[in-house]
This record gives structure tokens, C-alpha cells and sequence, in this order.
């Protein structure tokens, strides 16, 4: 279709939404047909269910096929309809099977983006999804292959003893000290009394500062071999000396080719240090540490508050649980899990209590 002529039809479909026939996309050439198009069409869960039947079908073997543009498509096709689903487990079994192949096995070929981008959207479609034991089995089998199965199992929709299990083995593993609040969310599908230890949390924040600096310290020798390698070559630097880790970033090699590390995300206040001595924000351990520990009791109130959105009670129980972990300083947690619950019962309790506390 002619640009002129695709963009008119996306304004007519926009305005006018068709509806999807069961059979609209059954070969690949009715993809390539309708593929610019369908995110327009109303959505119909047997046109997409047929679509994902076809991409399973043709995703291993050796036709020539754009294999991101049908995750892809089939994703914005799949957001157009809001309401949480449950694909048929026929589709589900795909579904995982593509997401398996893809993030998992990882044997799908393609440049590095584009196996991001094919990750990423197979990734949205497997959200909100029941899976059978097996897969389950699987995601914890291969938690450690990419952040998505971490998401994907951690973020489970539904109570599961497969990782309620594999979450109270894992409780202290380091490598998921990152993810303590939807960690806890298990431990608290439980028992909806328990509370997080202060000295897990604690620990937490000890092992990530380690990791952090470790990051700076690594960073520094790579700019520093970088320093050296480019001087004795003869290559562009500022002629300061090599850099030394002194908690700051005298030295800017000229295009440096080290990627600027990326420090471990922290969900309590996490002080950067700015200023022209070093190319980008690094942590102030200083700061940091004096807060975490002046503010401990929020911690754990923000902890277990995120513990239990995403954790599996009601609605209202939720209500209930984020009042009676709520603490004045984690103000602004309360306010966004209320507005994330749609609560208005939350809100004008907040309204009522808080006030006049803060």
C-alpha cells in the first residue's frame, strides 16, 4: 500500500475501528496484508490467537519471515484491549514457547536490538498469564538467564507453592537483594501478619553499596588501562594522569569507549554526586548510608507497602495492609500504590491522617 494511501486508511480505522474476522490473519502473506493495519481493528481474542498461532508455526523453521514484526504486531494488537486476559492454554503453551525460545534458549538470530525488542514484547503478551507447573518449573530453572524470567516469576499473577518454595530457598540469595519487596510479597501471601526483619534490609543495603563500589573501582581501572593504552599510542588525551579511585573522576579520555557503569536501583533515596571533576552521577555513599539508617522504620514501611501490592490479597485487603504499614515518612509510596489501586478509600484516608503529621 502506497504511504499516502496507508495513512488515510489508518485515519479511517481510527475514527471507525473495524472488526477483526476470526480468519483475518491466518498465512503469513495475510500478515504482511494486514500487519500495518491491525492495531486499528477492534480487538478479537480469536484474531489474535490465530496470529500467535502462526507465529509458533513458522518461528523455527527456515521460511523467510520478519520475526520481529510479528511479535511485535501481535503485541500492539494484544494492548489495544485493556482488560486483563487469559489466552486459551493452547495459546498460553505458545506464548511460553516463543518467550522460551527467545529470552530463555535465546536461539532466535538477530542483531542485538532486535532480539531486545522481540524480548520485550514477548515478555508484555506473558504478563498477567497462569501457567501450568511445568513452565513455572521452568522460569525457576532459568532464573538467572534474563530479567524478564525474573519479572515473569516474581511478578506471578497468581499464589503458586512452585515459588513460594523456590522464594523461601532463595530468601538470602545476593543475586536477588534487588527485588526484596516482591521477594517478600510471598512470604506475605502466607502469612499476611509477617514483617520484614530490619537486618535483612540491613544487608540488603550493605551488599548493594558493595556492588556499587565494586562498580566504580572497575570502571576507574578500565578508564585508567583505557588512559594508558591511548598515551603510549599516541592517541587524544587531556595529558592529566592516569586515573586513581578516589571517589571522584578527574580524568575524561576524549570519546572513551567504557560505558558508564549503571548503579544498582535502590527504592529508598539514593544520593548521586554531581560536578565537573567526573563525566556522569556517581553514589554518595556518605549521604546514603546516613539516611538509610536515620530512616530505617520507613524502609520496612516501604518495603512491606510494595510487598503487599504486589502481593495476592483483594483489593480490599490490600486497603487494610498498606494503612497498617503505612509510616508519615513513606508518605509518597502510600500516595502511589493508592493511586495504582484506584483506591479513593486510600486516598481520603490519607486526606484524613496525615496532615497534620507531616
Amino acid at each position: 500500500m502506497k504511504p499516502r494511501s496507508l495513512t488515510l486508511q489508518q485515519a479511517i480505522y481510527e475514527l471507525e475501528p473495524p472488526i477483526a474476522a476470526d480468519d483475518l490473519i491466518v498465512t503469513y502473506a495475510d500478515f504482511l496484508q494486514h500487519r500495518d493495519l491491525l492495531h486499528y481493528y477492534q480487538f478479537n481474542p480469536n484474531t489474535f490467537e490465530a496470529l500467535i498461532r502462526l507465529t509458533h508455526s513458522l518461528w523455527q523453521g527456515n521460511k523467510r519471515i520478519c520475526r520481529l514484526s510479528l511479535v511485535q504486531t501481535a503485541r500492539r494488537y494484544f494492548i489495544r484491549y485493556k482488560k486483563p486476559i487469559q489466552y486459551s492454554p493452547e495459546s498460553r503453551e505458545r506464548l511460553f514457547d516463543l518467550f522460551r525460545w527467545i529470552v530463555i534458549d535465546q536461539t532466535t538470530k538477530g542483531n542485538k536490538k532486535a532480539i531486545e525488542a522481540m524480548e520485550y514484547a514477548i515478555n508484555s503478551m506473558l504478563r498477567k498469564q497462569l501457567l501450568n507447573d511445568d513452565q513455572v518449573l521452568c522460569l525457576c530453572a532459568n532464573i538467572n538467564k534474563s530479567p524478564h524470567v525474573v519479572n515473569r516469576m516474581l511478578r506471578y499473577p497468581g499464589k503458586s507453592r512452585i515459588i513460594t518454595s523456590w522464594v523461601k530457598d532463595n530468601f538470602s540469595n545476593d543475586s536477588f537483594r534487588n527485588r526484596r519487596a516482591e521477594m517478600t510479597s510471598w512470604l506475605l501471601n502466607e502469612d499476611p501478619n509477617y514483617i520484614i526483619p530490619k537486618q535483612v534490609l540491613i544487608d540488603d543495603f550493605e551488599y548493594l553499596n558493595q556492588l556499587d563500589r565494586k562498580l566504580l573501582a572497575d570502571y576507574a581501572d578500565e578508564r585508567d588501562a583505557e588512559f594508558i593504552v591511548r598515551r603510549d599510542l599516541g592517541g587524544k588525551v587531556d595529558g592529566i594522569d592516569p586515573l586513581i579511585y578516589t571517589n571522584t573522576f578527574k580524568l575524561k579520555v576524549v570519546d572513551s569507549q567504557v560505558p558508564d557503569p549503571v548503579f544498582n536501583r535502590r527504592f529508598y533515596p539514593a544520593f548521586l554526586s554531581y560536578g565537573a571533576d567526573h563525566p556522569f552521577s556517581i553514589p554518595d555513599f556518605t549521604r546514603t548510608i546516613d539516611d538509610f539508617y536515620r530512616n530505617l522504620d520507613k524502609a520496612v514501611s516501604v518495603t512491606m507497602m510494595w510487598a503487599t501490592y504486589y502481593g495476592h490479597y483483594t483489593v480490599k485487603q490490600k486497603e487494610a495492609m498498606l494503612i497498617k504499614h503505612f509510616e508519615p515518612t513513606a508518605y509518597g509510596t502510600f500516595f502511589r500504590l493508592a493511586k495504582q489501586l484506584k483506591s479513593v478509600k486510600l486516598l481520603r484516608w490519607l486526606e484524613r491522617n496525615t496532615f497534620e503529621q507531616l
